[in-house]
């Protein structure tokens, strides 16, 4: 946990509980979760993961679904997948105002989705924009990566998780080896 003068931010780093059948085709898997609790107005909160500068894979795009946004890439021998939770999972968490505030709702009443991540070619932002003292936001990034297999969607399922298997990831709750 670090503190700032405009609010505090704390990150959790782990490999997070995989759901048993896609763990024994990954090579491996790692999750950031990012909390934060404001004390002061700030004009954008933004909170990105991206490849290094430079950085080329063969061929990748967008490929989220239901409650995950995510993006995979290859370059035929390696494949990787970068997720995040998707808008309507964003829009569930702020009608309970977990880790997202209840006003975030209003921003999308109609289609219950909260469009606060854009895809980047190397990368991807999750942009909460202006936010307000004592509000709390959580979002995170999982990036999983396997052996390149045309048609796979092994990294894909791996990065479609939430806060709590992240979190018993990082609560030694995992299905990983030893390393």
């Amino acid at each position: 946990m670090c503190d700032l003068s405009l609010g505090i931010a704390e990150v959790i780093v782990a490999r997070p509980a995989l759901i048993a059948e896609y763990q024994s085709e990954i090579t491996d898997c790692w999750a950031f979760l990012w909390r934060f609790k404001v004390l002061e107005p700030i004009d954008k909160l933004v909170i990105q993961a991206a490849w290094l500068d430079g950085f080329q894979w063969k061929s990748g795009g967008a490929t989220s679904g239901q409650w995950l946004d995510a993006q995979t890439w290859d370059d035929e021998q390696t494949e990787v997948s970068l997720g995040t939770e998707g808008g309507d999972a964003l829009f569930a968490r702020a009608e309970k105002n977990n880790w997202l505030p209840a006003r975030f709702t209003q921003q999308s009443r109609d289609d219950y989705h909260l469009s606060l991540l854009s895809y980047e070619t190397n990368g991807m932002i999750v942009d909460f924009g202006k936010v307000c003292p004592n509000e709390l936001f959580q979002t995170h990034f999982v990036v999983a990566w396997s052996q390149y297999v045309d048609e796979s969607i092994s990294t894909w399922n791996a990065v479609d998780l939430n806060a709590q298997q992240i979190v018993a990831g990082a609560a030694g709750k995992t299905v990983w080896p030893q390393i």
